[in-house]
Parts: C-alpha cells; sequence; structure tokens
C-alpha cells in the first residue's frame, strides 16, 4: 500500500514521497525499510533517528528525519488503524 493511500485513509498530513511502498506496520526498534512505525511517547524521541522504517507516525514534525512522516493527532490511535489497513491489504492480495 502506497504511503500517501495510508495518509489519505488516516487522515493525516504527509511530509515525504506519497509513493513510498509500506507493507505493514511495527515498533520502532524492529520496523524495517518497508515498514510503518509510530512516536506517540516523547520519552521514546531519541529512538526516532536510528529507526530504519520507511515512515514514522508522529504528533508534530520532527527536524532532519531522513524518512517519511505523518503528521497525526493520535500517533498510537492512528498507528492501530495503519496495522488494520495494512493487514487487510495484504489478505486480499493472498486470497487473488
Amino acid at each position: 500500500m502506497k504511503l500517501g493511500e495510508i495518509a489519505a485513509r488516516l487522515g493525516c498530513r504527509l511530509v515525504g514521497d506519497p509513493d513510498t511502498e509500506v507493507t505493514g506496520v511495527a515498533g520502532m526498534e524492529h520496523a524495517g525499510p518497508s515498514e510503518l512505525t509510530f512516536l506517540a511517547n516523547p520519552k521514546y524521541a531519541h529512538k526516532v533517528k536510528s529507526t530504519q522504517a520507511a515512515a514514522i507516525l508522529v504528533s508534530a514534525p520532527v527536524k532532519d528525519l531522513p524518512i517519511a512522516s505523518l503528521i497525526s493527532e493520535n500517533p498510537y490511535h492512528d498507528f492501530a488503524r495503519a496495522l488494520e489497513a495494512t493487514t487487510s491489504e495484504r489478505e486480499v492480495i493472498t486470497l487473488v
């Protein structure tokens, strides 16, 4: 699923390439280069710059971040919604 499509479904502002392919979601430390992650707790902000994720859900833009960002009013909630969206997409592809 394209990052731009995820942003539209979640109602988030996208900072980055809308054509980035996202295959799933994962926590910040475990996310790979085709996955979406999130930052909901400022306590973990120091981990943002070392994530390998394709994109991150955040409540405010992060300066000098080398990956795409989805700006969300509630990153934790939207992460759960993105999980549902990407899981549904994979199931459809498997069935076809």
